[in-house]
């Protein structure tokens, strides 16, 4: 996908938030009820995605290491939800003595999600979650490095979620790059010190906030 059909696919999803409005907690459990059926229903097919990418990857290594966690991180965030959206109070300074001061969370709008090749299910699915329960809309970049999974990753969320709310891109380094440089909302990324780098840089120009789980 290029620049301008990703700009494009963007703008549909920020027009839907900005047409509908933040989700109320009963869309917001039915998000995460959907996405984790989806990939309960998925789970054979996905071990089965992953087994083809990497050959050798024993089937409880994807088990425990991607569909159970992705599982019980979309059952934490059902269960904790009301606690998660409700307001918190503060205390008001001196100066300020008669004033309220109250907290209260609200969605940024479209989040993307850049993926890592080495759990490539978990590590797209689990913020998802994330972004999901905090209303938003979600853009999701799979790893080309994982072909097949970020594939059956597509087709789950295609099947799961319209785009304007879930939309998953796939593509190499091109792809990456542009997608990286949208003015999301927000941007999470996985993946290494070297690659954060680049995803940081393409990012400044529209200073988009970012959370970046790195390793290797």
């Amino acid at each position: 996908m290029d620049a301008e059909a990703l700009a494009a696919l963007l703008d549909r999803q920020r027009a839907a938030f900005l047409r509908d409005g933040p989700p109320s907690r009963r869309e917001r459990l039915a998000h995460l009820r959907t996405l984790e059926a989806a990939a309960f229903a998925w789970r054979k097919r996905l071990f089965e995605a992953v087994e083809s990418d990497f050959g050798s990857r024993a089937w409880f290594k994807t088990v425990g290491g991607e569909v159970v966690p992705t599982l019980a991180y979309v059952r934490w965030f059902r269960r904790n939800l009301r606690r998660l959206m409700a307001p918190e109070w503060r205390a008001a300074s001196l100066h300020s003595l008669f004033a309220t001061i109250r907290v209260v969370p609200q969605p940024l709008g479209v989040v993307g999600v850049i993926g890592s090749w080495n759990y490539p299910v978990s590590l797209v699915l689990m913020p998802t979650a994330a972004a999901l329960a905090a209303g938003n809309r979600v853009m999701v970049k799979v790893s080309e490095h994982a072909p097949a999974t970020g594939a059956a990753v597509r087709q789950l969320l295609a099947e799961a979620f319209p785009p304007e709310r879930v939309a998953v891109v796939e593509g190499g380094a091109a792809t990456g790059e542009a997608f990286a440089r949208l003015p999301l909302d927000h941007l999470f990324f996985t993946g290494s010190s070297a690659i954060a780098r680049h995803i940081v840089r393409a990012s400044a120009d529209h200073l988009v906030p970012l959370t970046l789980e790195l390793g290797g």
